[in-house]
């Protein structure tokens, strides 16, 4: 469980946190910008209101450490599904109950904060009951760890997008590849991986053969790093 949570949260990381620094270069590029009929006009209110919107909402996933897509499939797979259920019912009870509340006051905003509320509350019970019935543990430091260099990754990005002249399409894309790489590098560095993680990794990714020639690099590049700090260790 610990290691498939933080795998989860390796994986899933880059992209709610990437969606975060980069929302309105990758909004823009997804709407046309042909304004001339009511349409159109209505295209427009959207494209300015759904980065903020899609920034709110990927705050969501900060929930991913804690176990928020991972609990339900432990507890279903254990034949659990009662307490699955009941993660559902308080879901469902608390974006009820808290949605007319929220949106009378803040709006859509408010719909957006219900729900991550709602799920927030559903996933600690989760995790109580993780805990207390299974003696589950979550590795808080590696989480820790991979949150900060999640975010200390964003900073190089973040300083591109300030200064850089470039078409918005070239600025997701350049700015996404420099996060990738800044990621991909810190995360064995700081030992959040191991190699027999990116080995078990590696096996799975050869049963994708389309994602193959674009993880494996990658997972070598990872191993390199791992290796060249584990040698000094070992001529010690």
């Amino acid at each position: 469980m610990i290691t498939s949570n933080s795998f989860c949260n390796i994986l899933s990381s880059p992209k709610f946190i990437s969606a975060l620094i980069k929302y309105d270069q990758m909004c823009s590029v997804s709407f046309m910008a042909d304004f001339a009929s009511l349409f159109s006009i209505l295209k427009f209110i959207i494209f300015l209101s759904f980065p903020y919107f899609l920034s709110i909402y990927c705050l969501l996933f900060f929930l991913v450490g804690l176990g928020y897509p991972t609990l339900t499939s432990l507890f279903n797979g254990l034949g659990e599904t009662r307490i699955t259920l009941k993660i559902s019912l308080i879901t469902l009870l608390l974006i009820l109950t808290l949605s007319p509340l929220l949106i009378m006051a803040y709006g859509v905003s408010g719909s957006l904060a219900a729900l991550i509320c709602a799920h927030a509350t559903s996933t600690c019970y989760g995790m109580y009951i993780a805990k207390r019935n299974f003696k589950i543990e979550f590795d808080t430091k590696s989480l820790i760890k991979i949150y900060l260099i999640g975010a200390g990754s964003t900073v190089p990005s973040l300083l591109l997008l300030q200064v850089s002249t470039l078409p918005r399409l070239v600025n997701v894309l350049v700015g996404g590849m420099l996060y990738l790489a800044i990621y991909v590098t810190l995360a064995p560095t700081t030992k959040i991986v191991n190699n027999s993680e990116l080995e078990t990794v590696t096996e799975i990714v050869q049963k994708i053969k389309p994602l193959t020639p674009i993880i494996k690099p990658l997972i070598e590049y990872q191993k390199k790093i791992l290796n060249r700090q584990e040698s000094p260790t070992k001529s010690s």
